[in-house]
């Protein structure tokens, strides 16, 4: 089970040996960061990341209340020879927190969340906490409206801090999800900007400082991307059109897509934050729109939006983030591998909820239709070339999309 909780409530920290490992940093130069809060001038991040090996037939997800954070940690720590306070030194040749964190959090293995949607909210929030959290005056009321809003941001760390502010009054049951919204063609973006052609990004190896720089920044456009593209699914697509009329989808549908925004946010904050801890910072590098070419082309169909953004590029995602791992520890940056072993098992989630609204759609609108041929058709409409080998079948597999999704695709 993973446990996620806001270094600001916990007022110490453990680190075990064997079944639990808790660290927290008031400034995240040292640590892999898992889950950020970020203060009102987004100059600090608060990470506190815990893992427990109990519980371990319940997938791993980053949804678990806090009076359970508590719990668990409570629990642990109070446990004979079992914990060593943060503030002491970590053992010689123990490595860092954060890479000791990721080396068990991927032993775990973040699974699909097997619980219901409905299991999974009332328990992302205690009751006490429930009732502190409420809409402040001019807020929107409804999750389309915080979409809307978040894609008309252009700041990062801004749209990032809104994307946080919106899942909390979700899991909250402040806002509904059922009013028509139109947002942007195009999301907000600062001016500052340097935008090229996606076969103008010059990436390099991983053999240099600056080649290595450059990958992370390229991985941090995407992730602002991706925060983009899950808050205009929620925009733009309230419901399945079946003949004249318009079949709503569940809150479930929200509640996935939300979630998949949240991840995406903190992905961008630990990549943003890394490039700084490089001498960096994000916007010093060109940057490119692919993604967003690719929202542009399906905005008028669900089914197509679910094919190509997270059934084609997110999986494609899981066949290179691998790749791009091996390059970081060959030339010894650890600390950035690990960060995309994080990024790596969560955007695993991420095609699952694509496969599993793709299917609800076809089912919606045809409960015959055999769900893997729309995709191919889909795909060869939408998407330009063919899909690339090598495939990463076991992560794909994992998230729900086997080989007969995909290898037909090959040389369609």
């Amino acid at each position: 089970m993973s446990v996620w909780a806001s270094a600001r409530e916990c007022t110490g920290g453990w680190q075990g040996t064997d079944t639990c490992l808790c660290f927290a940093k008031a400034i995240a130069d040292d640590v892999t960061v898992t889950r950020a809060n970020l203060n009102t001038e987004h100059k600090h991040l608060f990470v506190c990341s815990f893992v427990c090996s109990s519980d371990t037939n319940q997938a791993a997800s980053p949804t678990t209340s806090k009076t359970r954070q508590r719990q668990a940690i409570s629990k642990r720590a109070s446990g004979p020879g079992r914990s060593t306070h943060v503030n002491n030194k970590p053992e010689k040749g123990k490595g860092q927190a954060g890479r000791q964190f990721v080396d068990i959090f991927h032993a775990y293995s973040i699974l699909p969340d097997t619980r219901t949607h409905k299991q999974t909210e009332q328990t992302m929030m205690s009751e006490e906490e429930k009732a502190v959290l409420q809409l402040a005056e001019g807020e929107p009321q409804d999750i389309q409206g915080w979409a809307v809003k978040i894609l008309n941001t252009a700041n990062p760390a801004d749209k990032v801090a809104l994307t946080q502010r919106a899942a909390d009054l979700w899991y909250s049951g402040a806002l509904t999800h059922d009013s028509p919204s139109t947002p942007p063609d195009m999301p907000g973006r600062e001016a500052s900007l340097q935008v090229v052609e996606p076969r103008d990004m010059k990436l390099g190896k991983g053999g240099t400082l600056s080649s290595r720089i450059a990958i992370l920044h390229s991985l941090a456009n995407i992730e602002q991307w991706a925060i983009d593209l899950a808050w205009d699914m929620i925009a733009r697509f309230g419901g399945v059109k079946v003949g004249e009329q318009q079949e709503p989808l569940p809150r479930d549908f929200f509640t996935d897509f939300v979630r998949v925004a949240e991840d995406e946010g903190r992905h961008y904050s630990s990549l943003s934050n890394r490039l700084v801890q490089l001498g960096s910072k994000f916007g010093e590098l060109p940057v490119h729109n692919g993604l967003w070419q690719s929202a542009s082309e399906t905005m008028h169909d669900l089914r197509a939006r679910l094919a190509i953004v997270h059934m084609v590029h997110e999986a494609r995602g899981l066949d290179i983030t691998p790749f791009t791992i091996q390059k970081f520890e060959r030339n010894n940056d650890q600390h950035s591998a690990d960060l995309l072993k994080v990024i790596y098992e969560e955007e695993i989630t991420h095609v699952t909820a694509g496969v599993r609204w793709f299917r609800h759609v076809c089912k919606v609108e045809d409960a015959e239709q055999d769900p893997i041929p729309v995709f191919h058709d889909l795909v060869k409409k939408h998407f330009h070339g063919f899909l690339k080998p090598p495939f990463n079948d076991e992560a794909r597999t994992k998230a729900g999309f086997t080989p007969e999704w995909y290898e037909p695709l090959v040389s369609a």
